[in-house]
């Protein structure tokens, strides 16, 4: 086994987790601490060299944090511990401490899984030479071969069929590289997007839609109107300015909004906000989304109410939502559900009347019967 010979970040949240096992009324002395830390890990074999650096260490720790006590066994019990900052041991008293709080220190092979997994994540981003130049930064020396296969193991896929944007991905990268940069700029880019002349865009939110980029822009000469517009549909003259960090940017000549602009639909349609919306799920689909809300936030759990109306011989569940925002993105995720989605109704939410999903997806529905058997009638 490779013994270091330093006292670092492992063995310090190692020592605060020994002090935190510690009993409150015993207490540990950091001898005893840094032994069982030996046995565990790769230190070298010799506490003694460690002391005075985890003394310094516990210290400052508990100036920063808070919560290290030294015990003393000569009190009763329940008034031994106090906290190191206000209590000097009597001469010839070994120190005994305790810890009252988890430790606030990361843990070491937490801080390497989250180096690990923004190394895997920046080649959606950065330009190669920099994330092998970044690697060497960030990497340690010695290599943590579990971590490395773990990481390789963990697989962030869509849910749905992908669909990737046609187009060069040298040339997708340089343009949102410099989305990227105006966006930490505050500033905008000129450019053509589709087939409309070109114009500065002024980009306040990036939006990653699985592998398809979209920016919410403005722009000089509609600035009170954003759009969602794909990334890939932009065509920028990076290289005539030599590379992204000198092509010129412009300073908006109105204020951007970053927090909550008035965006405009990406695709027409009666979009906006419920109050409540009521499903009910027939067949095997149901019982995976039994155990799904529709809030990110675990303490809004109680706005996604499951009941189900029968378990046997097909599931059949009744789904009651509240403060759900309607939009493109849900109206195909509900027309994906099919025969499963046997019921629907849905209250729209103050200022959104117009807001109708049963009309609208009643419509669509009709319209995709209608075209199927024409489809059909032709294949005759």
């Amino acid at each position: 086994m490779y013994l270091r010979a330093e006292f670092d970040n492992e063995a310090k949240y190692m020592l605060l987790w020994e002090l935190y096992r510690a009993d409150d009324d015993i207490g540990i002395r950091l001898n005893q601490a840094l032994k069982k830390i030996i046995q565990k890990s790769s230190l070298s074999q010799h506490p003694r060299r460690f002391k005075d650096q985890a003394e310094t260490f516990v210290r400052r720790y508990n100036s920063e944090h808070g919560g290290v006590w030294h015990v003393d066994s000569s009190k009763p019990i329940g008034k031994r511990c106090v906290d190191i900052e206000s209590d000097t041991p009597p001469n010839g008293t070994a120190r005994r401490y305790t810890l009252k709080e988890e430790p606030r220190l990361v843990n070491p092979r937490s801080k390497r899984f989250h180096l690990l997994l923004v190394d895997k994540f920046n080649r959606f981003f950065l330009p190669r030479f920099e994330q092998e130049a970044l690697e060497k930064q960030i990497m340690p020396s010695q290599s943590d071969q579990t971590l490395d296969t773990l990481v390789d193991r963990l697989k962030f896929v869509p849910r749905y069929p992908g669909i990737y944007p046609n187009a060069s991905p040298e040339r997708m990268r340089l343009v949102e590289l410099l989305a990227i940069r105006a966006l930490e700029e505050g500033r905008g880019f000129a450019a053509n997007y589709q087939t409309r002349p070109e114009e500065v865009y002024f980009p306040v939110w990036m939006i990653r839609r699985e592998q398809v980029s979209y920016l919410t822009c403005a722009t000089a000469s509609n600035p009170d109107c954003y759009e969602e517009m794909a990334l890939h549909r932009f065509q920028v003259d990076i290289k005539s300015a030599g590379d992204i960090d000198s092509h010129p940017l412009v300073e908006p000549k109105f204020q951007l909004q970053y927090q909550s602009p008035n965006v405009a639909p990406r695709i027409p349609g009666n979009w906006g906000r419920l109050s409540q919306l009521e499903l009910v799920i027939e067949g095997p689909v149901a019982i995976h989304l039994s155990e799904m809300r529709f809030h990110r936030e675990e303490d809004k759990q109680s706005l996604t109410v499951h009941t189900f109306l029968q378990h046997t011989p097909v599931p059949i569940l009744h789904i009651l939502i509240r403060e759900l925002p309607y939009t493109y993105e849900f109206k195909t995720w509900l027309l994906g559900l099919g025969p499963a989605l046997k019921s629907l109704k849905a209250e729209p939410a103050k200022g959104y009347e117009l807001v109708d999903p049963m009309a609208d997806l009643t419509r669509d529905l009709n319209a995709l019967t209608t075209n199927l058997l024409s489809f059909s009638d032709a294949g005759k």
